[in-house]
């Protein structure tokens, strides 16, 4: 056998060779400067791995079957194949390295309760490794008592309350050391008694609030929250936090139900919370008709919405901050501009004349209200006719809302007026030209819907007057 340690400029002459090393295969461990061999034959049947470039060779625990090759993929894998059981087919054939060599590995409980003396258990032992292999056992604090420091399961006694971390400390036969550690509390315990607080048993849907856990016990109870109903319920985190947020998607009664658990015992606690709809409701006014007329000459009628304003009807409970969502039809006939109320007034400016549709949606973290419609009519100025604030305070109207028939009271003169009654889609319901003289009209609406109606009055010198109307 030879070695090079220069890429195979030069290469050495291995003497003498090892009696160990496997003269049927041989291969490098990726990942490492180890390599293994595998051998077969009535005197050299071994597996064995060299960590000097092949200088010297360690048998890896060799059973005294003739391994006829072996290979690995990386550090942790590889496999030796040899013949199968003569008798038995699935017997032998093909072994696999898995990777550990030794490896310390123990469990003991977390917590142990003081009854007031001392208590001894004995740990589960899990370590592996080729044997044999050597234990060491200690602690810190040195307040513990092992019945053997070097038994692979001692026995150990716990007599003073504490934390205590124990390690167990594992040698394999080439003196190679690996450590494993384990914190253990003894203590005295006390049974869990579960508690939690909410902020109020009256909460907004999708809005999440603070679960704060107050249970008490010795050691350190476990939690476990849940709820009933659970669908559409969030609970974060969903570990042993003392605070938890939980959110409640939808309306309703649940109840919520904390779980305290520990070596001590268990303990439960349920409380009844009230999940309400906070979703706003839109509101918002608007005259039906707009002030002013529009022009020939496009300077536009005018109109506000009042300081139209959405309100929620939860906002006693925490419904959170509301966004307005405002959509005009057919909105290429107007502009739009915000009046001094910022989001919840628009000021609409009309460009042409005709029915109108504005409508409203109010949300908020708890969902989106129904939409709110209102129309409004705008009206074009007839040439030459322009409306009269003295015309206008003396019509009267009565009685208004009315049923079945108005009376309108007009100044007298001596030419007669034009009398006209509009519904909210500009269709004209109502027409008729005054007699001279005549000072009060009856205007029968038996067969009228119900509904809002706009009465215009048109006097002979070209003044107008309008006056709103309710049919009930």
């Amino acid at each position: 056998m030879f070695n090079t340690t220069n890429g195979g400029v030069t290469w050495s002459l291995i003497t003498p060779l090892s009696p160990n090393v496997g003269r049927n295969d041989i291969c490098a461990i990726p990942g490492t400067n180890f390599y293994a061999s595998a051998g077969a034959g009535t005197t050299n049947q071994v597996i064995s791995y060299s960590k000097d470039n092949g200088v010297t060779w360690t048998n890896w625990g060799s059973t005294g079957i003739q391994y006829l090759t072996v290979d690995f993929v990386d550090d942790q894998t590889g496999w030796a194949g040899s013949f199968s059981d003569v008798a038995n087919p699935a017997l032998g054939g093909i072994w696999k390295y898995d990777g550990v060599t030794f490896n310390s590995k123990f469990t003991l409980p977390v917590n142990i309760c003081n009854p007031g003396s001392t208590v001894t258990v004995s740990p589960t032992n899990s370590s592996s490794g080729l044997a044999p292999l050597s234990f060491s056992w200690s602690s810190v604090p040195a307040g513990l008592v092992f019945s053997s420091n070097t038994a692979s399961v001692p026995v150990i006694t716990f007599s003073a309350n504490g934390s205590y971390s124990v390690t167990l400390a594992v040698t394999n036969s080439v003196g190679v050391v690996s450590t494993s550690s384990q914190v253990v509390n003894f203590l005295t315990c006390g049974a869990p008694i579960a508690g939690f607080s909410i902020p109020s048993t009256t909460i907004c849907n999708n809005v999440a609030f603070t679960f704060t856990n107050t249970s008490t016990g010795a050691p350190t109870p476990n939690y476990t929250i849940s709820t009933s109903a659970s669908s559409g319920v969030t609970i974060s985190p969903i570990t042993s936090s003392p605070t938890v947020s939980i959110r409640f998607a939808t309306a309703g009664i649940y109840s919520i139900t904390l779980l305290a658990s520990s070596i001590s015992g268990s303990s439960t606690i349920t409380k009844t919370i009230n999940i309400v709809d906070c979703t706003p409701v839109a509101g918002f006014t608007l005259p039906a008709i707009a002030a002013g007329c529009i022009t020939t000459d496009g300077s536009g009628a005018v109109i506000t919405t009042a300081n139209a304003v959405a309100t929620s009807t939860s906002s006693s409970i925490g419904s959170g901050p509301i966004v307005l969502t405002w959509s005009f039809t057919p909105s290429s006939t107007f502009s739009i501009t915000v009046s001094n109320s910022g989001a919840f007034g628009k000021q609409l400016n009309f460009l042409t004349p005709g029915i109108f549709t504005v409508s409203l949606i109010a949300s908020n973290i708890s969902g989106t209200s129904t939409a709110v419609t209102k129309t409004i009519q705008a009206d074009a100025c007839d040439v030459g006719i322009f409306e009269n604030q003295t015309l206008l305070a003396n019509i009267s109207v009565y009685p208004n809302p009315a049923h079945e028939q108005i009376m309108v009271s007009l100044p007298s003169t001596n030419d007669s007026y034009k009398i006209k009654l509009v519904n909210l889609v500009g269709v004209v319901v109502y027409e008729e030209k005054t007699g001279k003289n005549k000072e009060i009209l009856n205007i029968n609406l038996a067969n009228k819907a119900k509904g809002v109606y706009f009465l215009t009055v048109e006097s002979p010198n070209n003044e107008k007057a309008v006056k709103k109307i309710v049919i009930e």
